[in-house]
């Protein structure tokens, strides 16, 4: 920028050069020898000549090309050299035995250098340079002088150049902050460009979101509509039960497809915590074979799972995410007959875990764009079932979460393949609790007294309706006041709540828990149930006292949370 500035100046600066050098020499050709009048000028011409030489390439040379330091270095040598000259004019231009034309060439030498202030003080390094080459020589040859007037002269010049030179260090800082405040004003529309298009880039993610949402919502929705007349109508049990089936199948995808939306807002509010820990691969490849291979065979897949005898050390929970969205996605893009495998390696102090299919691929060009929310490939053409387009997404931000490195190889017609580095961890160290094990829970609910608190009554009867399946006693209410009036009429208090969080009462599920608590007099165990996804209800829920879920909530889901809080409850008493 000093550069630019500099470069800018200088073409009135060498015309003034020019200008001044021929008045200098038509005024002194009469009194001083004609050759040091000519060599000086001589001199003269070359220093404006190199200067110019250096303005016409640094303005030609694109500015990526330009060797600052070296610019900058030829420039203050010219600069010296310029002042150099001028300097040679006040010791060689003298006419002995007349002051008047002595007066002359200092006069000239002070305006030079009052006038390079506005010419170099934006570098003070080069202002300086220039200043005191052009005035030191005639200042010196003043005081060296036998006569009191140049004497005076030469003590004027001192003080001007001690004037100037610490003026133009203000003159240069005035500069220096306009320039930082230029730059800062330049970062400022820079930073609010960039917030613009963020914005308008979140504006067209979210009018993508409720596009792809409310398409494919409606898609398992329709099927599910259509499904229950189809059930109701059909009264033999054997042809009931593929009916079922098309059902279950509707709600495993409408569950996946608010699953994915949920963990997009949990990674949002940035409370996922990794707990590492060593673990089994072989525990995690069971599960996903478990989980996987009737949906690999139902498509017409082969499914490879290899076992193992790896540890991990990562966070189990989250790594399982990963990997679940890796293969779902790989199965989905695969056309039957195709061939999904996980395959793990080791290498070192890590584990290398890939997974592979041989579906169609993509090309490299979207090999970024894949990763990026809500965006999907062709499901038509690669004959994959509907989803929001946030898997990827999410694999991504989890793997970022766990420090993984994470790699796509894809081509078109051939397949793909993401690979991801893990650290290796120690069998021996593997935690007790995360050991397989198969928990009783065929009696935990049993004869438990459970309030259920909803506003929704499909949602109550439908948990009342779970409830006693399960052996529990259900009391069920829609509203805060219903649950008081319900609980006046019981001989004995309920084992566990659930609550919704948003109640009609204008009180949330929190306030009611603490309300009926504060009144039974005995801190009940309890759960909260919400559909709200918000990055500010997950932040608190992750801070709360009590076990939150999210809608929709699976049986096995709610079932293991009464069990969990019911044991985490009776230990605490004992």
């Amino acid at each position: 920028m000093q550069l630019d500035t500099l470069a800018a100046h200088m073409p009135v600066a060498l015309v003034a050069t020019a200008v001044n050098a021929l008045l200098v020499s038509m005024v002194m050709w009469e009194v001083v020898d004609n050759v040091h009048v000519l060599s000086w000028c001589a001199a003269m011409i070359a220093v404006i000549a190199a200067r110019g030489t250096w303005l016409v390439v640094y303005g030609r040379r694109p500015r990526y090309r330009v060797n600052l330091r070296r610019s900058e270095r030829d420039f203050l040598i010219g600069v010296f050299l310029g002042g150099l000259t001028w300097g040679a004019a006040g010791v060689f231009m003298r006419a002995p035995g007349n002051i008047l034309y002595d007066v002359f060439i200092a006069a000239v030498l002070v305006g030079m250098g009052a006038g390079s202030i506005a010419t170099y003080s934006v570098h003070l390094g080069a202002f300086l340079l220039f200043f005191v080459s052009l005035m030191t020589p005639i200042v010196l040859r003043f005081l060296g002088e036998s006569d009191d007037v140049h004497r005076a002269l030469g003590v004027m010049g001192l003080l001007f150049i001690l004037y100037l030179s610490i003026y133009s260090r203000l003159i240069n800082k005035a500069f220096l902050d306009s320039f930082k405040l230029r730059f800062e004003n330049l970062a400022l529309v820079d930073d609010l460009t960039r917030q613009k298009d963020a914005l308008v880039q979140a504006g067209e993610a979210k009018s993508r979101f409720f596009a792809t949402a409310s398409h494919d919502l409606r898609q398992p929705l329709h099927a599910l509509g259509l499904l229950v007349v189809g059930l109701e109508q059909e009264q033999e049990e054997v042809k009931r039960r593929p009916i079922l089936q098309n059902i279950f199948a509707c709600l495993s995808s409408l569950r996946a497809l608010f699953d994915s939306l949920l963990d997009v807002s949990r990674l949002d509010a940035g409370v996922f915590e990794v707990e590492a820990q060593h673990f089994s691969a072989q525990k995690l490849f069971r599960l996903l074979e478990t989980a996987f291979t009737p949906l690999a065979q139902q498509k017409g897949l082969i499914l490879k799972i290899p076992p193992t005898s790896v540890t991990f050390y990562s966070d189990p929970m989250l790594l399982e995410r990963i990997v679940r969205n890796l293969l779902s996605n790989a199965i989905k893009y695969t056309p039957a007959g195709g061939v999904v495998e996980i395959e793990l390696r080791t290498q070192g102090p890590s584990a290398v875990l890939a997974v592979s299919d041989s579906g169609s691929g993509m090309p490299a060009s979207a090999h970024e764009r894949i990763f990026e929310e809500f965006t999907r490939l062709d499901d038509a053409k690669q004959g994959g079932s509907p989803g929001l387009g946030l898997g990827l997404s999410i694999v991504r931000r989890l793997a970022s979460l766990l420090r993984l490195e994470l790699k796509l190889e894809s081509q078109p017609g051939v397949g793909s393949r993401f690979t991801l580095r893990l650290p290796l961890g120690d069998g021996s160290r593997i935690p007790v609790s995360t050991q397989p094990r198969s928990p009783d829970y065929a009696t935990e609910l049993e004869g438990k007294h459970v309030l259920v608190v909803d506003d929704e009554p499909e949602i109550l009867a439908a948990m009342e309706t779970l409830l006693r399946k399960w052996g529990a006693r259900a009391w069920v209410a829609a509203s805060f006041s219903a649950a008081e009036r319900l609980l006046e009429e019981k001989s004995c208090l309920p084992d566990i709540m659930v609550f919704d969080f948003h109640l009609r009462d204008g009180l949330t599920g929190e306030e009611a828990i603490g309300a009926l608590r504060k009144r039974l007099g005995k801190p009940i165990p309890a759960v909260l149930i919400t559909g709200d996804t918000t990055q500010a209800r997950i932040r608190h829920a992750s801070n709360s006292e009590y076990l939150h879920l999210y809608k929709p909530v699976r049986a096995a889901q709610l079932r293991m949370a009464l069990e969990r809080v019911l044991k985490a409850s009776g230990s605490e008493e004992t």
